[in-house]
């Protein structure tokens, strides 16, 4: 049965109608331009995780999630959305009364419910935007018949989305008619003086109207006094209409008062303390200029920021950074279901509504910052070791970089001290892993101490994709008996169990720097030799010793390195030959060129992981090749790799990270092939009379083709010896002759280690040469037909050679010829 377009386009288009929905609290991030434009900006918070378990958003909570929306009303067009969803999918099949015939049915009698936003007091504004495809600038435009451009003017494509906050609805209609693009969009809020408030007289959280105070009055009745007191002192009071004011609490103010009085850097009035004039105070902002710091014109609502978002305060135009953090999981029955920051200092008391403007409550003082954290750093003593690596390792341009959001974990020079004298040496040179090693110290984000929650581990995850873990801990650092009377009673925030916090919320103007007292170890910021030894790689180790090349390999930067197993050594003729070097004269491999060359064969470039590897021909540092193949043993699905071998040296434990490259293990030593298959099988007198048969055969040509890859199967001369009548018998038989021999060549390169056991009816073949199917099975050898492998993996320049106990026994298939069905059903039904 066949389908007019026409009906797939019109199913098409109801099913995107009926089906798009999204909650605008989700914390996935869209790529869809038309989804951006229907969330505005960005308002998700930081994506953070805590080990005790995923944030789930309650369902019960009305500032959260899609409520239920109630039945469409015959309104005007624009008022025509939102509708309610089981009507909205369903009212056009069932008609409007058809549910309210059935009031007695459990399923249908819904309970009658009215939202807030269709409640009193409620003001609603609509904005209308229109624009033509012809008006987006740097797209593609391309030639279409007329016949597809009726289609596209007779296309017309509406998505429609709902989405509710505590303190508004929303709702966005979409519509894409003949390409021209309109979006309208409805909001309801609460109106001015009016807010939510949930009683058990008002239990859906209607609006009602707000005894609203000034700003002055506010802050002060929310336990800001004493900034209030600032503000009257340098005359700012009157300067706070329709302004928004981060108040500092009583306590967190008194706190940072008597501190900086303490230093002589601010002098601000005091409780219970001798106080001093402010007006021109050299060392520091005087009072009048940190009240201003707390100031941003208009009204901010926290559910409205971004997530780093950036405000411009009135003192000197110093920024207040904005960050949004998912709460605790023991912290989720609050007003608000994220806790907001402004510059790393926690809001405690959001969206509190004045009269003249809007107050946040925050619990602690706003600094202006004034430099980029790298100069931060410069300018502290005990970071002259950190600010040396940066730079060795250009890492300090994105620290200067002002639209960047960073957050640094900075190890003193104390820190630095703790390493191994080699390893400080290189990462003060910037060589070995000196830049992964202070990636793993830098995120690309602004983390602030009070995401880190009291009672659960916190995680996130650097520039190296790297995940770090931070949890409070009552262990102090190290410190000097000065410092011990500071400590008493303090916790410290831990990362990776290995670093703790001793300075927090250093704010700079394009993110926040964090003191630490150790370094971060990393596994990416390994040396190739440090993975060797923490694989039990010892000979290969020993080699890079005694030859002086451990620096040399470990500042290879992207890079592949095939370090072969000790056993490896033991087993080949190469590895022998240096395991001999090692014992009886390793003063000789010192600046070893020959060992160098050797050394060279097993690296190759660039970096590739098995997740990239692929068949084909590979360089490796000594200009020499490789050749890397890939094998499945998940008969029957053959197209799922899950074996890699290089020169036919399987992998047998990869993927292991370094500093800017990744070391694969492997079970044979790479020795470089010296002879094609046709010289190969010269040099080799036992194999002279598959050699004679190749001659007669007419295929030495083809064992010499460079561009080409085969694997011979080559019995020894005393198995010929065996069939040495049946040999007679084709002397003659040019034919057969070629047949046979071409029997024992594959096209492709089979490695031993490719050849995996195989049971009926899950049996694996491979064509020869010949056409023939060879049957591949593994006992306590490798199998090809009824043939043994003896010895595996003879490398050559154009393939491998497997030595093999008997002739392939494989008869000469005849050309079928084509049979005349008489049955007229047959081909009909059965195919």
């Amino acid at each position: 049965m066949r389908v007019h377009p026409s009906v797939i386009l019109l199913v098409a288009v109801l099913a995107v109608h009926g089906s798009y929905a999204f909650n605008i609290h989700s914390r996935e991030k869209s790529d869809s331009v038309e989804e951006r434009e229907i969330l505005g900006r960005d308002t998700e918070p930081l994506d953070l995780d805590y080990v005790k378990g995923p944030i789930s958003i309650n369902p019960d909570d009305p500032g959260l999630g899609l409520s239920k929306v109630p039945e469409t009303s015959s309104a005007s067009h624009e008022e025509q959305f939102p509708v309610q969803s089981f009507n909205q999918h369903f009212g056009n099949i069932f008609g409007n009364g058809f549910l309210a015939a059935f009031p007695g049915l459990g399923f249908f009698d819904f309970p009658r419910y009215e939202p807030w936003w269709k409640g009193p007091n409620v003001c609603k504004t609509r904005e209308e935007d229109i624009e033509a495809e012809d008006e987006k600038d740097g797209e593609a435009k391309e030639t279409i018949s007329d016949k597809e451009d009726s289609l596209i003017q007779a296309f017309h494509l509406n998505v429609e989305t709902c989405a509710e906050k505590s303190n508004k609805y929303q709702c966005t209609k979409i519509t894409n008619q003949a390409g021209k693009k309109r979006t309208y969009k409805i909001t309801y809020k609460c109106c001015a003086g009016y807010a939510r408030r949930r009683s058990a007289e008002n239990p859906n959280g209607n609006c009602v109207k707000l005894d609203l105070a000034p700003i002055e009055n506010t802050i002060e009745k929310l336990g800001g006094k004493e900034f209030m007191k600032s503000a009257k002192k340098g005359s700012v009071e009157s300067e706070m209409d329709d302004m928004t004011v981060f108040a500092p609490v009583d306590e967190s103010f008194t706190d940072f008062a008597e501190k900086m009085f303490e230093n002589n850097l601010v002098v601000v009035p005091l409780n219970k303390r001798e106080r001093r004039d402010t007006s021109s105070d050299e060392n520091g902002v005087n009072t009048r200029d940190l009240v201003h710091a707390h100031m941003v014109k208009g009204i901010i609502d926290i559910e409205e920021i971004e997530n780093e978002q950036v405000l411009v305060s009135e003192y000197n135009n110093s920024t207040i950074r904005l960050n949004i953090f998912p709460r605790p999981p023991g912290d989720r029955e609050q007003e608000f279901p994220y806790q907001y920051t402004a510059n790393c200092v926690p809001i405690v008391k959001p969206n509190q509504l004045a009269s003249n403007g809007m107050v946040h409550m925050i619990k602690g003082v706003l600094m202006p910052p004034e430099k980029t954290v790298m100069d931060m750093l410069r300018e502290r003593p005990d970071m002259a070791v950190f600010v040396t690596v940066l730079e060795r390792t250009k890492l300090d341009e994105m620290l200067m970089d002002p639209s960047r959001h960073v957050t640094v974990f900075a190890p003193t020079d104390s820190a630095f001290e703790k390493l191994d004298p080699q390893l400080r040496k290189k990462l003060k040179e910037g060589r070995g892993c000196a830049s992964n090693i202070l990636k793993n110290h830098i995120l690309d984000l602004t983390f602030c101490s009070s995401a880190v929650a009291d009672d659960a581990k916190t995680s996130a995850y650097n520039l190296l994709s790297e995940r770090i873990e931070l949890e409070y801990t009552d262990e102090a650092p190290d410190t000097t008996e000065n410092e011990i009377a500071d400590m008493t009673n303090k916790r410290f925030i831990i990362i990776n169990k290995k670093a703790r916090m001793t300075e927090t919320d250093l704010m700079a103007t394009n993110g926040v720097i964090h003191i630490i007292d150790s370094m971060l170890p990393t596994e990416s910021a390994q040396t190739i030799s440090s993975v060797l030894e923490n694989n039990n790689s010892t000979i290969m180790m020993k080699l890079l010793e005694q030859g002086n090349l451990r620096d040399y390999v470990d500042d290879s930067m992207n890079t592949t390195f095939f370090a072969p197993t000790d056993k490896a050594f033991e087993q080949s003729e190469t590895g022998k030959y240096w395991l001999k070097k090692l014992e009886e004269n390793p003063s000789e491999l010192k600046n070893n060129l020959e060992l160098k060359n050797f050394v060279d064969y097993h690296i190759m470039q660039p970096m590739v992981k098995t997740c990239d590897l692929v068949d084909g021909i590979a360089k490796t540092r000594s200009d020499r090749e490789v050749r890397v193949n890939l094998y499945s043993t998940n008969f029957p699905f053959m197209n799922i790799m899950n074996r890699a071998t290089v020169n036919c040296a399987r992998l047998v434990h990869f993927d292991e990270d370094s500093c800017g490259s990744v070391v694969h293990q492997v079970d044979k030593v790479l020795e470089v092939p010296k002879n094609n298959l046709l010289q190969q099988l010269e040099a080799t007198e036992k194999y002279s009379t598959f050699l004679r048969l190749v001659k007669e055969a007419n295929l030495t040509s083809l064992l010499e083709d460079h561009t080409k890859s085969y694997t011979l199967l080559v019995p020894k001369d005393e198995h010929f010896k065996e069939v040495e009548e049946f040999l007679s018998e084709i002397e003659s038989k040019e034919d057969q002759k070629e047949f046979l021999i071409k029997s024992h060549i594959i096209p492709e390169v089979m490695c031993c280690a490719g050849i995996t056991q195989s049971q009926w009816p899950f049996v694996r073949s491979i064509p020869a040469l010949s056409q023939a199917h060879l049957r591949l099975d593994r006992d306590r050898r490798p199998k090809i037909q009824n043939a043994g492998i003896t010895k595996c993996d003879i490398i050559a320049t154009n393939g491998i050679i497997h030595e093999i106990n008997d002739l392939i026994a494989v008869q000469k298939q005849r050309p079928q010829q084509p049979q005349h069905d008489q049955n007229p059903f047959r081909h009909d039904f059965f195919f």
